[in-house]
This record gives structure tokens, C-alpha cells and sequence, in this order.
């Protein structure tokens, strides 16, 4: 073993024990139990292929690697896990020979309390015959099954013998069932091997890590198990959107499920009715991608009139360097325009920009809520003036498991956390802040010691996000002073930090995201990402803290039509009603136990655009490509494009 990855070793011990520990064990509280039907399954699938006999970086043979990494997995493995194996490779010798080419076998039925199987079946794994990657994927799927969360996990170390690409039958795969990936592993690969492992992962919405020996695949193969077990980032009720006006569909509050269309300025269709006049709609949507420039297009018309705009957005990219991005975005319908307020419905167009071709026929989110109108907008604060950042005083760390997506990001109150954030991750935090309030956090990496100097090398950008219940960028343009929400990691430790302006339902009609994005209490929720410097770079975990505080006391909701309360933020299934508490809340960061004042909201939303603001696409896109000017690889969450 390497000295550098002795390093790594030493520097993510307690990282990766509390990503198999707390991820798989302690997390009951977000992860339904293996007996609520078929949550949280997790199929290994093995190659068993003779190259497998040929030497890893360590000096040990592949297989004896594979063997190795996944009998210490295994271990960590609760007995409540949902868990199979399939092998392929393993009893057909040669390509002539019949059945070489459907040579796959299931020898651990996915189940719970089975360790003693897998570990027994991974004992006789040996290597032996072709490589039918793409068959055992389709005989994989079968055996996860269509419902709950499913991943498949594969571990390979060379290309598809059988067919000439297997990426398409992934692509398949994960477009067939909802809460399904395929997570890739490659062990010592390269060339063309590697990129149609990568490939794999991609088309199967999943992540891909290369391994050079023992102590990377372990690595790899309990981050990714880990992961297994915990919500993803989209769900919702499948929908298909129409691709002409007078056959949309109609969407009621709620999470719903489509396909972008297969080409550059095509749209899809889908009917907001409103149910009370001049009520205001709110729309996120979410995808998943590995691309940086991808761009959503999101436009409200008028059925009897297309050219008419009631509000527009173009929701963008947030992620860490060289990995898989959450494109997250959102729009309203509030305007000035007495057209657009007055129809009894709007027509949402979905699409992307025609430089995000690569996006096509993508799997996306939509989240959609309806806000009553106000009965008087009487003696209602005016727009929030830029904040002034308050200094923070972190106080003893507490540990807290993060989220991987909106969906399972958990709650969290003031004070202070304490987090590990591998390379290509986004964690995923909740905050609740009522009217009146904002939102202030802090991350700080501590200074590194002189064995683990390596990770500050060259740029490795970190950064921290805020963003509103429905996904816009709520992270304050001009706030003054305080530190940057984005940096690179320093040897001797430095912080990153951002703020929200005041929560006010006037914000709406301010001229800036971070005015739109502020215009709703409920539940708002932070993100930190660190880059991977290099595509193929071992997995470790980054100590941090993250300090949150919620600023200014709560304020009465304004004063709704109807019941008077406030309607709830989206949620991934149905909206909450429950209304934000009049109650104070804590100003001071240091107390951890301080109540927050703040409603119940949903849990996955985005990125917002300006609902009727003729120049917020202009503006995104020209400081989308001054990002891509001049931040390089390091850049970050900028309004409608974010991503360092």
C-alpha cells in the first residue's frame, strides 16, 4: 500500500465507519425498515470472468481483491438489509461454447439476515468465463424487482464480451422503474473498458468509482452499499406531459414523474387549474445529470394564448466537480400581468436549452403547489433590504447524518454539526425559518496536518449552498459582509458561509432571485459540496463543521383568503398544511437547542427564475458562461447555474 494511501486511510477511518454504521444502521429514522415493502433492496452482481485472475495494484489477484473488500462489506452489513448477489462469468468457459453469453446466476436471492450466504458465495467466487455485462443487467432488473428503492451495484473489471455496447440496456433499465440506479465499480480498468463502465453508471442514473486494488474497492463498495439504503433525490406520481397544448395534462398539487422530450426546444404540456381566483402556482422540478451546461426551460402561458407568458425560469446545475449534479430550478405564477391572474388556468411548458442535448429524454421532478390569494396586502413588510452578516460563534460539534437529496435531507435546528463530505458529494440539510426570519450557516474545514496536506493540492473547490422550498437560490447577491459561499480547501483551514434575506411575502416582487426565493416560509435547505480533483480519484471523507443559525423572530402569517393560515411548501407526495408558528425564535447561533418558529414544509425543491422578469434568462445565461469563463473547474452555485 502506497504511503498517499496510507494517508487516505488514516484521514477517513472514522468517515467511512460512520457512512456503513450510521448509514446503514441509524438510519431508521429516514429509511423505511426492509419489511415495509421492498425499500432500500440492494443486488450485488459479480464479475466472475477469467480476467478476474490477473494481478490488482496491491499484488493480490482481482479476484482475490473482490473477495477481500466484499467479505469486510458484508460484515458491516445490518441484518435488516435487503441484500442478493448474481455472478456472471462463472460457469461457461469459452465465448463458442453455448449459453457463454446468458452465463448469470442468482445465488443470493435478495433478503434479509442473509450475511452467511453472500459470504459463502463469496468464497467460490473464482474467475472463469466471458463477460455478458448487459444480460446479467436485464436479468438483475427482474430480480430487484418494480417497487421501492433498488440499486444495483456492479462490480466489473473489463467490457461487455457478448454485445457491442451495453449502455443502452441500462439506459433501459433505469428509465423502466422509479428509485432504481446502477452504481458501477471498476477494478484496475482502462481504455475502452472504462468508459463504457462509466457509461453504464451514467445511462443508469448511478455513480462510478475506479479501484486499483483491495483497499479502493472496500472503500468504493461501502460507499456505495451505504448509499443503497437511503432515499433518492426524484420521486413521485409518473405523469406524461403532452406535446401539444389541448391534450395536457392535468397537474394537481403535488410530485410528479415525466420524461424530458428527445430534442432541443421541444416542450412538454401540462394544465394548472386554479382553484381559487388569483391564486398563485408554484412549480420546481429536479433532474439528475452528469453534465455541467445543462439547462431546463419552465414556462407558464395562457391556454388560449401561447405567446403570453405568466413567468418563465431556466433552472440549472448544483454539484460538486466531476460528478453526478442535482439541475434544480423553479418558477411562480405571480405577476403583474391582470391576464395571467385573472385565468382560470395556465399551461406549463417543460423543455431544455439547445445547448443541453445531452439531457434528452432525461427522467425529471415536478413539484407543484397552489398558494391562496391574499384578502388584504394591507400593512405587509416591503421587499427585504440586503442582509448584514452576523458573526457566528460555532459551539461544540454535534455528529449528524446527512441527506443525500431533498427527499431524505434531515432537520436540523441552530448550532453546530459536525460533517465528513467526499469528493463529488452533495449533503443535504434542512432548516426551517418562518416569516421574518433568514437563514445564516457557516462551514469551516479545520487546518490539515502535515500527513494530509495532499487534499488541499492544486484547487479542490468546497462550497455551501442555501435554497428556498421550492428551490431557488436563496443565498443573499449582496450580502454584506461575511465570507464567501465558495473556496478551496486550505492547509491551514478557512470557511465558507451564506445567508438569506428576511423571509417577507413581498420579496416576490423584488427584482432578484434571492428576492423570489425568499417570498415563503417553510422549510429551506442547505448543501455543501467538495470537487473531486480527478475523475478516478479514491474515495475520502473531508472533516467539517457546519454552523446554522435562524435570524429574527417569527412573524404572523399574512393574511390568506379563506382560513387566514398560509398553505405548505411542495413535499415529494402530498402538501402539508400546517402553518408557520407565531411563536419567537432563537437570534442566537450559539444555542442548538433553540426553537426555530418556522412551518412544516415539503421535502424535495429547487432553483427559481423570475416569474414575469423579461430579463432573468438573459441574465442567467451570461453569468452561466462567465462561470464557465472564468471559474474553470472550480466554480459554484451562481443564481440559475451552479456548480463548482
Amino acid at each position: 500500500m502506497s504511503g498517499r494511501r496510507s494517508r487516505i486511510r488514516r484521514f477517513t477511518a472514522a468517515a467511512l465507519g460512520g457512512l456503513i454504521m450510521v448509514g446503514l444502521v441509524l438510519g431508521a429514522g429516514t429509511v423505511p425498515a426492509a419489511a415495509d415493502g421492498g425499500n432500500g433492496k440492494l443486488l450485488l452482481v459479480l464479475d466472475s470472468s477469467g480476467s478476474m485472475k490477473e494481478k490488482a495494484g496491491d499484488g493480490k489477484t482481482k479476484i482475490e481483491a473482490a473477495r477481500a473488500a466484499l467479505n469486510r462489506v458484508v460484515d458491516a452489513l445490518p441484518s435488516e438489509a435487503q441484500v442478493g448477489m448474481r455472478v456472471y462469468g462463472a460457469t461457461v468457459f469459452d465465448r463458442k461454447d453455448e449459453g457463454a453469453c446468458e452465463d448469470t446466476q442468482l445465488v443470493v436471492p435478495i433478503g434479509t439476515g442473509n450475511q452467511a450466504k453472500l459470504k459463502a458465495q463469496i468464497a467460490k467466487y473464482k474467475p472463469y468465463g466471458e463477460t455478458p455485462i448487459a444480460y446479467s443487467l436485464e436479468q438483475a432488473a427482474k430480480d430487484v424487482g418494480t417497487e421501492g428503492q433498488r440499486t444495483i451495484l456492479l462490480v466489473s473489471d473489463g467490457e461487455e464480451t457478448c454485445v457491442p455496447d451495453p449502455c443502452p440496456i441500462a439506459e433501459k433499465i433505469a428509465a423502466a422503474g422509479i428509485d432504481l440506479k446502477i452504481d458501477v465499480v471498476g477494478l484496475r480498468v482502462s481504455g475502452k473498458a472504462e468508459k463504457q463502465l462509466r457509461c453504464i453508471a451514467d445511462k443508469g442514473n448511478g455513480d462510478y468509482y475506479d479501484a486499483d486494488d483491495t483497499e479502493d474497492l472496500e472503500r468504493s463498495l461501502s460507499r456505495l452499499t451505504s448509499r443503497a439504503f437511503r432515499p433518492f433525490a426524484l420521486s413521485g406520481t409518473p405523469v406524461t406531459g403532452a406535446a401539444e397544448p389541448g391534450e395536457a395534462a392535468e397537474l394537481g398539487a403535488g410530485s410528479w414523474l415525466d420524461t424530458l422530450p428527445g430534442e432541443a426546444e421541444a416542450v412538454k404540456y401540462y394544465r394548472l387549474r386554479r382553484s381559487q381566483p388569483g391564486s398563485t402556482f408554484w412549480v420546481g422540478t429536479s433532474l439528475l445529470t452528469q453534465e455541467f451546461t445543462a439547462q431546463l426551460a419552465l414556462k407558464l402561458v395562457l391556454p388560449d394564448d401561447l405567446d403570453r407568458t405568466c413567468g418563465y425560469a431556466y433552472p440549472s446545475v448544483v454539484g460538486a466537480q466531476l460528478s453526478r449534479r442535482l439541475l434544480t430550478g423553479m418558477l411562480s405564477s405571480h405577476s403583474d400581468a391582470k391576464l395571467c391572474n385573472d385565468a382560470t388556468e395556465l399551461l406549463l411548458q417543460v423543455g431544455f436549452t439547445d445547448f443541453s442535448e445531452n439531457i434528452a429524454k432525461e427522467r425529471y421532478q415536478l413539484r407543484v403547489d397552489e398558494e391562496p390569494p391574499l384578502s388584504s396586502a394591507t400593512g405587509l413588510p416591503d421587499t427585504a433590504d440586503d442582509p448584514t452578516w452576523k458573526s457566528m460563534a460555532p459551539t461544540k460539534a454535534k455528529p449528524v447524518e446527512s441527506g443525500t437529496s431533498f427527499a431524505d435531507a434531515p432537520t436540523i435546528t441552530a448550532g453546530t454539526y459536525q460533517i465528513d463530505v467526499m469528493p463529488g458529494e452533495i449533503q443535504t440539510f434542512k432548516v426551517s425559518a418562518g416569516w421574518g426570519q433568514r437563514i445564516q450557516v457557516l462551514t469551516q474545514v479545520g487546518k490539515l496536518a502535515k500527513a494530509d496536506q495532499w487534499v488541499a493540492a492544486g484547487v479542490r473547490g468546497y462550497g455551501v449552498d442555501l435554497l428556498s422550498p421550492y428551490g431557488g437560490s436563496a443565498g443573499a447577491t449582496f450580502a454584506k459582509g461575511g465570507p464567501s459561499a465558495q473556496s478551496s480547501v486550505s492547509v491551514d483551514g478557512n470557511e465558507v458561509g451564506t445567508t438569506t434575506k428576511e423571509i417577507r411575502w413581498a420579496n416576490r416582487d423584488g427584482s432578484g432571485d434571492d428576492d423570489h426565493s425568499t417570498a415563503r416560509a417553510g422549510d429551506y435547505y442547505v448543501t455543501v459540496r467538495l470537487d473531486r480533483n480527478k475523475a478516478d480519484e479514491p474515495a475520502f471523507g473531508l472533516p467539517m463543521t457546519l454552523t446554522v443559525a435562524v435570524l429574527g423572530e417569527a412573524q404572523p402569517a399574512p393574511p390568506y383568503v379563506d382560513a387566514g393560515t398560509p398553505p405548505s411548501t411542495p413535499s415529494s407526495s402530498a402538501p402539508a398544511t400546517t402553518p408557520p408558528p407565531s411563536s419567537s425564535a432563537s437570534t442566537d447561533p450559539t444555542d442548538p437547542e433553540s426553537p426555530q418558529g418556522s412551518p412544516g414544509a415539503g421535502d424535495p425543491p429547487r432553483d427559481d427564475a423570475a416569474g414575469d422578469q423579461p430579463q432573468a434568462g438573459l441574465i442567467a445565461v451570461l453569468i452561466g458562461a462567465a462561470v464557465l469563463l472564468v471559474g474553470g473547474g472550480t466554480g459554484l452555485l451562481v443564481w440559475l447555474r451552479r456548480r463548482p
